[in-house]
C-alpha cells in the first residue's frame, strides 16, 4: 500500500515533504539567519562578556582593562554587529517567503528593517570610536558600567546614536521574536518556538542595564552571564527546527 509523500514518514538524511515550497525556503533563510546570528552572538556577547570577566577577576596579559582589550572588544562588537545584521536580513528573507502564505509576518519584517538601521548605526559609531580608545580607556577606569557615560564625555551625538542603534536593533530582535513564534506554530515546530523564547530572554536580559539606570536591579551582574547563554543557544534551536528546510527549494 502506498501513501501521500506527505504522509512518508522521513527517514535519516530526508526532510519532511509536507512543507510547502514556500516554507521550504523560508526554513532555509532561517538556518542562515540562525549561522549568522549563532557567530554574532559570540563574537559580540559571548567573547567581551569573557574578556571583561578575566579582566576584573584575573587581570594579566591582554585580559587588562586598558585600550588593548577596549580595541578587541571593539572590533568584536563591530564584527557582532555585521552578522546581526546579516542575520537580521536572512530571518527578514525567510519571512517575506512565509508572507506569501501568511500575511502575519508583515510586523516582523518591518521590525527587521528597523532593526538593521540600528545594527548599522551600531557599526558606523564604534568604528568612529576606534580613535578614542585610550582616553576612553583612562575615563572607564575599569569599570565597564561608565562605558556609556564616558562615550558621552567624548562624543555626546555618538552615545546617543550607540543608544538609539541598540534600541532599533532590540526592535529588530523583537521581530525574530515574532516571526519565529509565527513561524514555529504554523511548520509546526516546537524548536523554532523555544527558539523565539530564548531570544526573548536575551531581549529582557539585555533590557536590565538600562532599568537599572531608574531602579535598583538586584543581582544584576549575575543575571547578565545569561545573556551569552540565550544568545548563542537561540539559533542552535532555530537551527534544529530549521532542518527540515530543503536546500534546492531554498535556493530556488
Amino acid at each position: 500500500m502506498t501513501g501521500s509523500p506527505s504522509a512518508t514518514a522521513s527517514g535519516p538524511g530526508t526532510y519532511d515533504t509536507s512543507v510547502s515550497r514556500h516554507e521550504q525556503k523560508g526554513l532555509g533563510r532561517f538556518r542562515m539567519g540562525a549561522w549568522a546570528g549563532f557567530v554574532g552572538a559570540v563574537a559580540a556577547i559571548g567573547l567581551p562578556f569573557a574578556f571583561l570577566w578575566l579582566a576584573a577577576y584575573n587581570p594579566g596579559g591582554i585580559f587588562t582593562f586598558d585600550s588593548t582589550l577596549l580595541q578587541y572588544t571593539n572590533w568584536l562588537l563591530i564584527a557582532g554587529a555585521l552578522m546581526f545584521l546579516v542575520s537580521l536580513m536572512m530571518y527578514r528573507w525567510g519571512f517575506s517567503a512565509l508572507r506569501k502564505e501568511d500575511s502575519r509576518f508583515n510586523v516582523a519584517i518591518a521590525l527587521c528593517w528597523i532593526g538593521s538601521i540600528g545594527f548599522i548605526l551600531i557599526i558606523v559609531v564604534a568604528s568612529y570610536f576606534l580613535g578614542s580608545l585610550d582616553s576612553i580607556a583612562g575615563c572607564i577606569r575599569g569599570q565597564p558600567t561608565q562605558a556609556l557615560s564616558c562615550l558621552n564625555s567624548q562624543s555626546p551625538l555618538g552615545a546617543a546614536t550607540v543608544v538609539v542603534g541598540f534600541w532599533l536593533g532590540w526592535l529588530g530582535s523583537v521581530g525574530i521574536v515574532i516571526g519565529l513564534f509565527i513561524g514555529g506554530g504554523r511548520i509546526p515546530s516546537v524548536l523554532l518556538t523555544v527558539g523565539g523564547v530564548l531570544y526573548l530572554l536575551l531581549l529582557l536580559v539585555l533590557v536590565l542595564p538600562f532599568a537599572s539606570l531608574l531602579t535598583h536591579v538586584p543581582g544584576l551582574s549575575y543575571i547578565a552571564i545569561l545573556a551569552p547563554l540565550f544568545g548563542i543557544l537561540a539559533p542552535l534551536f532555530v537551527l534544529g527546527g530549521a532542518r527540515r528546510s530543503v536546500p534546492s527549494a531554498a535556493s530556488a
